[in-house]
């Protein structure tokens, strides 16, 4: 049986307050990539969000652990860190 792969991008934000200027960076590399949805992992706050024609997710950390995460591919951009990790 063959799986299509969904590609998402995830951020992490964990703390108590999220406010919308953080998601610039996110956005930016959703256009960069194509990409439609977004995900960003929060401590408890939990909405959906459309930004610039981006739908980005918004779930707690808890509940995101608890997910079926085996359709998804997730992207990373190229940088220093994930370089020194290959």
């Amino acid at each position: 049986m063959k799986v299509s792969l969904q590609k998402l991008v995830a951020d992490i934000k964990y703390a108590e307050r999220i406010r919308m200027e953080e998601f610039r960076g996110l956005v930016k590399f959703m256009s960069d990539y194509g990409l439609k949805n977004g995900l960003v992992i929060t401590k408890e706050h939990e909405a959906e969000e459309t930004i610039e024609g981006f739908k980005i997710r918004l779930v707690p950390l808890w509940k995101w652990l608890l997910e079926d995460l085996e359709n998804y591919e997730f992207l990373a951009p190229k940088n220093k860190v994930s370089k020194e990790m290959e």
